[in-house]
Order: structure tokens, then C-alpha cells, then sequence
């Protein structure tokens, strides 16, 4: 999915959406790739928008979310 339309709030809720498919047990070819992506647009975005963000905590997470696909 291309990110570039989307605003960071917008972004973000994206993020929260695969968050809970995760939670709830979804995993499909690619989706580690696509945490990525989101990691990385969330950092540009914020970047872009000039906007407070805690890339740290949003990597942390990301790291933790990938590992628990790994498994």
C-alpha cells in the first residue's frame, strides 16, 4: 500500500488496525516487510509534518511485533 497519500494520523490508525489483526492471531506473507514500510512512512511523515513522534517507541514496538511473527 502506498503511504505517500496518507497523513500521519492517518498513518498511524493504519498502524493500530494491523496492530490488532496481528493481536489476533492474522500473519500473511509479506506482513513483516510491511511493518517496515510503516516504520519507516511513520518517520517521514512525522518528519514531513513537522510533528512530535516517538520514532523510538514506534521502532521498539515494530521490533516487537516482527519478532512475534518470527515465532
Amino acid at each position: 500500500m502506498p503511504y505517500e497519500h496518507l497523513t500521519f494520523r492517518e498513518l498511524t490508525a493504519y498502524y493500530s488496525r494491523v496492530k490488532k489483526y496481528i493481536d489476533d492471531g492474522f500473519r500473511a506473507d509479506g506482513l513483516k516487510e510491511e511493518l517496515e514500510l510503516i516504520l519507516k512512512s511513520i518517520k517521514e511523515k512525522a518528519r514531513a509534518e513537522n510533528l512530535p513522534c516517538d520514532a523510538q517507541a514506534y521502532e521498539s514496538e515494530i521490533r516487537r511485533y516482527i519478532r512475534r511473527l518470527r515465532h
